[in-house]
């Protein structure tokens, strides 16, 4: 525990209630321990317990804090803990059978407190765009709107030319069809993209898909679900023969049309 003297210090709206929250100098937050037990509806006793918890725990001590602050009764040591610890603590009180019969609304806050307080200071202090904006200058506040709308044109370029793939993901992901690699090489060419039948087993074969020896999936593409290995039985003049055949799962067909779109779309920008 130790006292530090320069912070930005507000008070921050919760369930109802307000957190006492402390921007150090070096940049971390803090929050008020009797602000949140207040807020949560502890007694004195649970409040005086809950400090000693903060003292005493091996863990909780290392993000308990003692700060000198002004408050309404004058300038006081108060006791904080950082906000990276904050759902560690109220994660350790426990809810007793006890509180759920005779306090079922301290209950509540209490859960309120541990999914969400941590959120809402660190909005206060740190993710507050609109805050950073206003302290630019008028200089750098053209430079950060025009970068924005670049920014905002090149992704409805991206969505504008994944659209047909993200159309066929769609519809593939929700067909249950397997089919073969001479089907997919003829959806490929409907994508805008010129690859044959071979030239597309070259391909699977340089993304390790399937084994280079032989048409046969790899096992890093079985472990992706990209593929299924159907056998079949085959009458021949010579008895029966069984046969293997390979074909692209929905989601296999959805993993290649992307790779190829996306090699594609770097040759168009190499020429």
């Amino acid at each position: 525990m130790s006292i530090v003297e320069s912070y930005e210090q507000k008070l921050v709206e919760f369930n109802g209630s307000e957190l006492l929250g402390v921007k150090t100098d070096d940049g971390k937050v803090y929050v008020g321990v009797r602000w949140v037990c207040e807020g949560i509806g502890l007694t004195e006793d649970q409040m005086k317990n809950e400090r000693k918890r903060i003292k005493n725990d091996v863990v909780l001590n290392k993000g308990g804090l003692n700060l000198t602050l002004p408050t309404n009764g004058g300038i006081q040591d108060i006791l904080t803990i950082d906000v990276e610890y904050l759902p560690l603590w109220l994660a350790k009180i426990s809810i007793t059978p006890t509180m759920k019969d005779n306090s079922p609304e301290v209950v509540d806050k209490l859960i309120e407190y541990q999914l969400k307080a941590k959120d809402a200071l660190a909005q206060a202090f740190i993710h507050n765009p609109a805050n950073q904006y206003l302290m630019l200058s008028e200089e750098d506040r053209a430079i950060a709107y025009f970068t924005q709308m670049k920014e905002k044109k090149l992704l409805e370029v991206k969505i504008e030319e994944y659209k047909p793939l993200i159309t066929f993901a769609e519809t593939a992901l929700k067909s249950s069809d397997n089919i073969l690699v001479r089907e997919l090489s003829k959806i490929v060419q409907d994508e805008g993209i010129n690859i044959g039948e071979k030239k597309l087993y070259q391909k699977l074969r340089d993304w390790k898909l399937i084994l280079s020896s032989q048409r046969e999936p790899s096992q890093y593409a079985m472990n992706l679900n990209l593929f299924v290995v159907e056998e079949n039985t085959v009458n021949t003049p010579y008895g029966v023969k069984l046969s293997t055949t390979i074909k692209v799962t929905p989601k296999g067909q959805v993993y290649i049309i992307e790779k190829l779109k996306k090699e594609h779309s770097k040759q168009l920008v190499a020429n």
